[in-house]
């Protein structure tokens, strides 16, 4: 989306019951919690962005980095033995 096309984006919703309304979506300037960069993008009403979208790219590479490290140990659990089960005999 070019970032100066004007008028603002809009999009339409629909509920299940019906109701519709449309959102407008404003020009936000903010600062990223990462690298400190002035961003100025599109917003639609909601929380503001806390990351440009640089880092939040970086983000989901930090991500899959993550589910490997996950994996890895899983894998490391499933060549242990099993633990016993229950309570020992007296």
């Amino acid at each position: 989306m070019p970032e100066d096309s004007y008028p603002p984006p809009s999009k339409t919703i629909t509920t299940a019951r019906g109701y519709t309304r449309t959102l407008t979506a404003t020009r936000l300037e903010y600062q990223c919690s990462w690298c400190y960069a002035t961003v100025l993008e599109w917003h639609y009403p909601g929380p503001a962005p806390r990351y440009c979208a640089t880092c939040r790219h970086g983000d989901v590479r930090r991500s899959v980095a993550a589910a490997s490290v996950r994996r890895t140990r899983e894998a490391a659990r499933a060549t242990q033995p099993p633990r016993p089960v229950g309570r020992p005999r007296q």
